[in-house]
């Protein structure tokens, strides 16, 4: 496992907002990820009004995957980003969400009181939120006792050319070369990013991690993990954990 505070070369403030949505629209493997969370969820039985906290939740689209099944939840969005923050009151508005608070903070810093949550949600966020093990130990004091986390984090190296394939493939295929390329031309700065994220990971700036490194980690703050396995084109980890009943 790989955790440094070193400064890093990827920066998320230009990556925010509608250009993160841009890229991740012809993205199938970003949107398996809501269909599995989607999945999870069902199974949990949260009720009809549970208290749901997305993390890192960037343009809310994890959120509105929720929304779907309970339009009736009370929806908590942290994100750092005022650019994503913006997109996601937006999309919201539309989609008729309206019991959704906004929190714009780190998740080292937010500000939940204790078993405030019953599910609580964090895709591919968790490695910008160092020392992972003391937010995780967070996360477990928000949660409810019998509250669930659903955890997604990016955990292996970047390889550029093999996302690059993935997604012009995937679009030639669904809507031809020239959507194709018009997209990739908008979608340039993403790459470029991406490729400073692959140094970052290089140098140590940014947290890589095995399956069963980041499942023993949830069970090291206090979780009863009850599922772990490879996601995200094996480039992430899903860690399904629940805080113990007294």
């Amino acid at each position: 496992m790989n955790s440094s505070d070193t400064s890093r070369e990827l920066d998320y403030h230009v990556y925010a907002g509608e250009l993160f949505d841009l890229t991740n629209r012809e993205n199938t493997a970003y949107w398996e990820i809501g269909d599995t969370l989607a999945h999870w969820a069902k199974s949990l039985e949260l009720g009809a009004t549970p208290n749901i906290l997305d993390l890192g939740a960037g343009t809310g689209n994890f959120t509105l995957r929720l929304f779907r099944e309970y339009p009736t939840a009370r929806y908590t969005h942290l994100d750092m980003s005022p650019e994503m923050n913006a997109v996601a009151r937006g999309k919201y508005a539309e989609a008729g969400l309206h019991e959704v608070q906004f929190i714009e903070s780190m998740m080292q810093s937010a500000p939940f009181e204790n078993e405030s949550f019953d599910f609580v949600v964090c895709i591919n966020a968790l490695n910008t939120a160092p020392p992972q093990g003391a937010t995780l130990q967070a996360i477990e004091s928000w949660l409810r006792p019998g509250g669930t986390l659903f955890l997604v984090d990016f955990g292996r190296e970047m390889k550029i050319l093999s996302w690059a394939s993935y997604l012009i493939g995937s679009n030639i295929r669904k809507h031809g070369i020239r959507y194709t390329a018009s997209w990739f031309r908008d979608c340039y700065e993403s790459l470029r990013q991406n490729r400073k994220a692959r140094k970052d990971q290089k140098k140590g700036a940014m947290w890589l991690h095995s399956t069963e490194e980041l499942a023993e980690l949830v069970s090291q703050s206090g979780l009863n993990v009850l599922h772990h396995s490879p996601c995200y084109r094996d480039y992430s980890d899903l860690v399904v954990a629940q805080k113990p009943s007294p």
